[in-house]
């Protein structure tokens, strides 16, 4: 091809009045003008040629040979220019046809392959079902489990078309629950552990320390009265838990499921059990005489009223004689209020030996309030009013100086 265009060369330039000079490894060519010739002969762009035609002249023009031969060599430089430029075409077959080219970017309604078409159902495999314009496998599809539309639960995976639950969870109120720790279904479907309390290996624990869960709520068992060491252990009335034991207060001790005051109650006075006598009360843990009763042999008398024992504990009013303010008087006669019982004048509403009538004995436990016997109990799990222990028919709470500091729990309305 070099050889053809440097002859191609050398006749252009012989038909222009050049020299050609050929470069030693005979690849280039230059052209120059002849030695010979004059500046006024050598060609110039912008001085006109005689002997060579304007390009609008006819082709009856005086210099035909010149442009005929101009010709030839400008053709066979743009064959030879065309062959090379064919040479770096590619193949037919890299080169896309019109109609495809023109498909892909003209052809009207084209849209990218990941679009789905709503318009144009897809075209599914053979175990997958068209659901809201996707293609899905309703064996295994957790939002299509089954049927279209058919979404499994939290925990739920889809089996064979069927919602399931994980291993490690359990059905429970459709879906699924781990019982090991779930916080509403604890152990069991439903069992719902309180605010204070976390799931743990399917029981409900206690959140703080020192605590227990006892029917459902937390509590210390140390400290608890109604769960005392342990679930459902119930210390008596007024017994409180002290280090997971049922314990009595100091002064006091376990009897009959309850604590006592052996030092001040007249029905376990110095040991549990041991009850005083009606006319007296206990005192330091011995049965004393009622106050304002004195001891006489092994009666209780009050020595300002009682004629076998008129003001002291051997003298006897004789006859008709009764005893006032501690003297024999005659007549027989008692001063208002009192009333004469057996030559004794004494106050029917207040005398726990007369109580309402004469020798109406109230027991060791009971007042005489208002001419009638009121129980009474010392109340050890108290020790000022109000008490909660003063409940029921002992709903008065009082605080008298006879009960070493526990409040007294009495019936009627108002304390004796």
């Amino acid at each position: 091809m070099r050889a053809r265009t440097a002859s191609l060369g050398v006749l252009g330039a012989a038909a222009l009045g050049c020299s050609v000079l050929v470069s030693p490894d005979e690849t280039r060519l230059d052209w120059a003008p002849r030695a010979d010739a004059s500046a006024t002969d050598r060609p110039a762009t912008d001085v006109p040629r005689s002997d060579i035609a304007p390009l609008d002249a006819p082709p009856d023009a005086p210099v035909a040979d010149a442009a005929t031969d101009d010709a030839t060599v400008g053709d066979a430089m743009a064959d030879d220019a065309a062959a090379d430029d064919a040479s770096d075409v590619p193949a037919a077959d890299d080169v896309p046809t019109a109609p495809d080219a023109v498909a892909a970017v003209d052809a009207p309604g084209d849209a990218p392959a990941d679009v789905v078409r709503p318009d144009v159902p897809p075209s599914c495999g053979f175990t997958e079902t068209v659901c809201a314009g996707r293609c899905v496998t309703l064996a295994i599809d957790t939002a299509n489990c089954g049927a279209c539309g058919r979404a499994c639960g939290g925990g739920m995976f889809c089996l064979a078309g069927t919602c399931v639950c994980n291993p490690t969870f359990s059905a429970c109120g459709g879906g699924c629950a781990n019982f090991g720790f779930d916080h509403e279904n604890c152990g069991s479907c439903g069992y719902r552990c309180t605010s204070g309390e976390t799931c743990l290996g399917g029981r409900c624990n206690c959140n703080v320390i020192g605590t227990t869960n006892c029917g459902g709520r937390c509590v210390a068992t140390d400290t608890d009265p109604v769960n005392c060491g342990t679930c459902g252990t119930s210390c008596p009335s007024g017994v409180p838990c002290v280090g997971g034991r049922c314990s009595c207060p100091a002064g006091t001790v376990l009897s009959g499921g309850a604590c006592v005051a052996t030092q001040v109650d007249p029905a376990n006075c110095g040991t549990a059990g041991h009850t005083c006598g009606n006319a007296e009360t206990c005192v330091a843990g011995a049965c004393v005489c009622r106050p304002g009763l004195t001891r006489a042999g092994a009666d209780c008398v009050d020595l300002r009223t009682a004629r076998d024992h008129c003001g002291a504990a051997t003298t006897v009013c004789s006859g008709s004689m009764v005893c006032v303010a501690g003297s024999c008087t005659g007549g027989g006669n008692c001063r208002s209020p009192s009333s004469n019982c057996g030559g004794s004048c004494v106050d029917l509403a207040t005398d726990a030996l007369h109580c309402g009538g004469c020798d109406s004995a109230c027991t060791a436990t009971e007042q005489c309030v208002g001419g009638m016997c009121v129980s009474t109990r010392v109340e050890t799990s108290c020790r000022s009013c109000p008490c909660p222990s003063c409940a029921g028919s002992l709903a008065q709470c009082c605080t008298p100086a006879t009960t070493g500091g526990f409040v007294l729990c009495a019936a009627g309305s108002r304390c004796p």
